[in-house]
């Protein structure tokens, strides 16, 4: 296994600002927030399910910290980057397994930031989003 000697996962650069605006729009009932390792792997999921990814953003460790990444986090993490090479053995480099997820959260992020850029309603666009995932 070949160790990363990164402390976080980094945003795209070019839609960070949304973060902070795209978090406020989909607090819930309770006014909480999602935290930026929630907020990460929506974006993942996102640029996942359509397919879209960009260039590995740069390494700025805005995102999320690794420590507080759950086991299943990076299972998930881990199956996207077995699927995205066709190869069982990329997870025994984990930057490599980190440099596909942010590719796809960085297509995530700018997917979501255009929808709420474009005066969509982000969390009926979400909700539909999942729901058709499950369609057969």
């Amino acid at each position: 296994m070949i160790k990363t000697k990164r402390v976080a996962l980094s945003w795209n650069q070019e839609f960070k600002d949304s973060v902070a605006d795209i978090r406020y729009a989909l607090r819930g009932a309770d006014e909480k927030e999602q935290s930026n390792g929630e907020l990460f792997m929506l974006c993942l999921g996102i640029g996942f399910k359509w397919k879209f990814k960009v260039a590995t953003p740069p390494r700025k460790s805005d995102a999320v910290r690794l420590s507080y990444l759950k086991e299943k986090d990076i299972s998930v993490m881990r199956a996207i980057a077995i699927s995205e090479t066709g190869r069982a053995d990329v997870v025994t480099n984990e930057d490599d397994v980190y440099d596909i997820v942010e590719q796809y959260a960085a297509g995530g992020l700018a997917l979501i930031a255009k929808r709420l850029s474009d005066g969509d309603d982000i969390k009926q666009w979400l909700v539909a989003e999942i729901f058709t995932s499950f369609e057969p």
